[in-house]
């Protein structure tokens, strides 16, 4: 699914400063995932975001070898999905509902 510049200008102009969760699908359909405050917008055609991940991060190698990622901005009552993204270890996506997307 492609997003037009008008839309990802549009999102990421509501987007002011806030904590996302970034994901990613490794080569068997395992999601990763992170919290990330360090992520802007670099380009509106071709739609390009930008996050800083450290090298020492757990999923760092799932990030590197993914050609896609997705970003989720969350609510201020979605604190706990903060936490637990934040935490080290996997599992971050057990018991959690999730869908790919198209």
């Amino acid at each position: 699914m492609h997003v037009t510049s008008a839309e990802f200008r549009r999102a990421c102009g509501r987007f002011a400063t806030g904590v996302t969760i970034a994901s990613v699908l490794d080569a068997e359909g395992t999601p990763h995932g992170l919290t990330v405050s360090s992520f802007t917008s670099v380009s509106l055609d071709p739609p390009l975001m930008l996050i800083c991940l450290g090298h020492l991060v757990s999923v760092f190698d799932a990030f590197r070898a993914a050609t896609h990622f997705g970003i989720n901005v969350l609510a201020e009552n979605q604190r706990d999905l903060s936490e637990r993204f934040a935490r080290k270890g996997e599992g971050r996506f057990n018991g959690l509902e999730w869908m790919r997307g198209k």
